[in-house]
């Protein structure tokens, strides 16, 4: 053991616990900030929706703008608000992971430390603080762990105050309202997200890395992981919360509404589009990501496009048929009124057509991973299209709701359900589907094995 290396050691050793007093002292100014900041806003949201806050609203008129013009300052208004929340965030976040890097360095030294005094007097980053922090310990004594109750607790208040926003945007600036909850809504999401996998699998990542370049560790931290959670983002984003968001400016989202079938009365789309079409999209992209890679398409370049033409020639044709019959029928709904599609109705036009893309690719491929005994991604494929037979099956619950509501001809629930075997037609093929391909597979891989 040399003086001067442990001298050194010891040396940084102090300034690195300095350097991390330093970042939680600025961790906690920012969260005080931010507090100040959800106050100040709280405080301006009431004084605007208060009879004193008219003047605010009617002041651009008074000015001479138009109504379009007043909503497009108020949405800019809005948008700065929702952009220094964003801003503030993130600084916190660099703090935070700042926090991580110092943590890992004093890791470093105190293993350095016990190695050259030949003892294991330095313990706190390297046991205590994982013990008590890490994800294997969620509660102490009964209580939860402060940290988590602070997460929850900052979580909750980052999206009431986005419902704010959004509710503010609705009230005061109802042309971009819809854009604007969008933008919310995905701007949130993506900001708890980096919140989540940075403290929760960013940890790993700093703590392995740092002891690999400090030459501690051999192996470091694997940068290959593909995370598919993009995919039920924007599906809940372009998909149920727009058709949500169009139903509530248009004054079709709840059952009182003066439409045959508001939002709320088909569980196919605030039930399906926002549980099962998520879970689906997962599944698929996770296919995308590990199964069906650069690698697997080049290989099979042919077949995939062939494939993919395929799957846009049948999701285009069947989309613009069922939209055609919806706007013929007699009611009315949240995506046509008087025979023509709303806006709601032509952005699902779209939405649908490239949902039902992927799935229908799923689908053939499916078949063709079958053919070419590629067992893995065939059981990935069968297992995806499960769930989307459950999702069919909620137009069970679509039409139970029209026998109870528009059975004016009081039809018996047995002759009522025989005249609606159309609203079925997707159940019954992907029921079919399901079958044909569990009996392919058990022939073909039974014959294989």
């Amino acid at each position: 053991m040399t003086t001067d290396k442990l001298d050194i050691l010891l040396k940084e050793y102090d300034i690195r616990h300095s350097i991390q007093k330093m970042y939680i002292e600025k961790y906690e100014q920012l969260v005080t900030f931010m507090n100040l900041y959800f106050s100040v806003f709280s405080v301006l949201i009431g004084y605007i929706i208060s009879d004193k806050g008219t003047g605010i609203l009617t002041f651009l008129q008074s000015l001479g703008y138009s109504n379009f013009t007043k909503n497009f300052i108020c949405v800019i208004l809005l948008t700065l608000f929702a952009c220094i929340m964003y801003f503030i965030l993130s600084y916190i976040l660099d703090k935070l992971f700042m926090m991580g890097i110092n943590g890992a360095r004093i890791q470093v030294l105190e293993k350095l430390l016990n190695k050259e005094t030949q003892s294991d007097y330095l313990i706190f980053e390297n046991k205590i603080i994982p013990y008590f922090l890490g994800p294997k310990l969620i509660y102490v004594n009964g209580a939860f762990k402060p940290p988590i109750m602070i997460a929850f607790w900052m979580v909750l208040v980052v999206l009431i105050y986005s419902v704010l926003l959004c509710c503010l945007c609705f009230f005061i600036a109802n042309t971009f309202f819809v854009t604007f909850s969008l933008f919310i809504f995905f701007f949130t999401t993506f900001t708890l997200c980096q919140f989540y996998y940075s403290i929760n699998m960013g940890s790993d990542l700093i703590t392995q890395e740092t002891l690999r370049l400090s030459g501690l560790q051999k192996h470091g931290y694997s940068f290959v992981k593909k995370n598919p959670m993009l995919f039920p983002i924007l599906t809940i984003t372009l998909g149920f919360l727009s058709f949500a968001l169009l139903a509530l400016k248009d004054n079709t989202f709840f059952l009182n509404s003066d439409v045959s079938f508001p939002f709320l009365s088909l569980p196919t789309i605030f039930i399906g589009d926002l549980v099962f079409l998520p879970i689906i999209m997962y599944k698929i992209g996770k296919m995308f990501l590990q199964k069906f890679g650069f690698k697997f398409i080049k290989q099979h370049k042919v077949s995939i496009i062939l494939i993919s033409l395929l799957s846009i020639a049948i999701c285009i044709f069947v989309n613009l048929y069922t939209h055609k019959v919806w706007c013929l029928d007699e009611y009315d709904g949240f995506m046509d009124k008087g025979g023509i599609l709303t806006t709601a109705g032509k952005w699902h036009l779209v939405f649908s057509i490239v949902i039902m893309f992927f799935i229908i690719w799923l689908l053939i491929m499916n078949f063709y991973c079958i053919i070419k005994k590629f067992k893995k991604e065939s059981n990935c494929c069968f297992n995806t299209w499960i769930i989307f037979v459950c999702f069919t099956a909620l137009s069970i619950f679509d039409v139970l709701f029209r026998y109870c509501n528009f059975n004016s001809m009081n039809y018996s629930f047995t002759k009522y359900i025989c005249t609606e075997w159309s609203s079925f037609l997707t159940l019954y093929l992907s029921i079919i589907m399901l079958i044909t391909l569990f009996i392919t597979k058990k022939l073909k891989f039974k014959t294989y094995d």
